[in-house]
């Protein structure tokens, strides 16, 4: 919500701006627009879903998924990149399934959608069901 807010902004400003000028420059108002249709595509790409006993998370338009079964366990972890950090569900499948850990980012979604699935998972995890500044101490 707070990533579309910038270009949403700018937009009006750009609207605004058309409008004043005697001649209209649309250039501005063309650029923000489309970072702001490029802001919500990509926040709307993200999909965590639980449906017919598997586990499915897609990013960007790719889709991994896992059967429930075969879920070894759930943890959240930090991870740390050149430009920051970010908090992650991970979720490691039984070693016998020659799977590599599914990594979900939790940032795109709300407290109570991750509650949800954190419920669903709820004898697989290990540790706190950490998820940035929220915290469930129910294990």
């Amino acid at each position: 919500m707070i990533l579309g807010a910038f270009p949403l902004l700018l937009t009006l400003f750009g609207i605004y701006v058309a409008i004043r000028e005697p001649v209209p420059d649309w250039n501005l108002l063309y650029i923000s627009v489309g970072l702001f249709v490029f802001v919500v595509v990509l926040l709307r790409s993200f999909r965590l879903r639980i449906a017919d006993r598997k586990l499915c998370s897609t990013r960007f338009f790719w889709t991994r998924s896992i059967r429930l079964g075969d879920i070894e366990r759930v943890e959240t972890k930090l991870f740390g990149t050149s430009k920051g950090s970010y908090r992650a569900l991970v979720v490691y499948p039984l070693a016998e399934k020659m799977q590599k850990p599914m990594r979900i980012p939790v940032g795109p979604f709300s407290k109570e959608d991750l509650k949800r699935v954190f419920d669903l998972l709820g004898p697989k995890f290990q540790g706190l069901r950490n998820i940035g500044v929220y915290k469930d101490e129910i294990v």
